[in-house]
């Protein structure tokens, strides 16, 4: 882990949340989310890392208690600079600050779960369900129950999607990458349409998610073979 953002969240240290939904200091949650998500997925780590640092920012108190609403925008704003700060790529800040941002939505909803799946591809979906399980996790035990059962509805709308996605016949058109792409990759003329009908067949066949950043890492692979 970064030692800039080990240090960010060691900030937190000692914050005390003062909501029925936590048991934990904003630090050992924020541990025991990262424990949650593992660490074979740099992304989804730095995500659980971040996912809450904007709570120290943007808290309310009444009454003894605390609210943390608009949390999650403030998390991934934070999370965009200081990555950013630290010389990360683009496209990995925009898939881990879209993690945080999201990590509080309730995408439960066939709705809802297909306008994330539109805005940033499976993998990223299943990402997401995996943060706020381990989010969940690292609660007040009392309300786990609760909130696991939305994950787990999330889950369930998730593969009822993609599986009716399944049974329709996907064209070049339902491509999540352009004709315009494959030429910045340096195809011309009939490997265009080869490569095109080659990505319909494996994404068909489940060997392949149908992201720009999943087709395109496919064909930049397939190139240096």
């Amino acid at each position: 882990m970064n030692k800039k953002i080990l240090e960010t969240i060691n900030t937190t240290k000692g914050f005390d949340q003062k909501n029925p939904n936590h048991c934990y200091d904003l630090h050992d949650h924020t541990m025991k989310v990262m424990e949650g998500v593992g660490d074979d997925d740099e992304e989804l780590l730095l995500a659980a890392a971040l996912h809450d640092i904007g709570k120290m920012e943007c808290f309310t108190e009444e009454g003894g208690v605390r609210k943390f609403i608009g949390h999650a925008k403030k998390s991934a704003e934070i999370a965009e600079h200081l990555l950013r700060s630290e010389g990360y790529p683009e496209e990995q800040i925009k898939r881990i600050c879209w993690l945080v941002a999201e990590h509080e939505s309730d995408i439960s909803s066939t709705k809802s779960m297909k306008k994330r799946l539109d805005a940033a591809g499976e993998e990223q979906v299943r990402k997401l369900i995996k943060l706020r399980r381990a989010d969940i996790m690292a609660q007040a035990p009392t309300v786990q129950q609760e909130h696991l059962a939305v994950v787990a509805k999330s889950e369930s709308t998730l593969a009822e999607i993609l599986a009716n996605s399944k049974s329709i016949k996907l064209t070049v058109k339902d491509l999540a990458i352009t004709g315009r792409d494959l030429v910045l990759l340096g195809l011309r003329g009939p490997a265009i349409g080869e490569a095109q009908r080659e990505l319909v067949e494996k994404i068909e066949g489940g060997e392949l998610e149908n992201s720009k950043e999943a087709l395109l890492a496919f064909l930049e692979n397939r190139a240096l073979v």
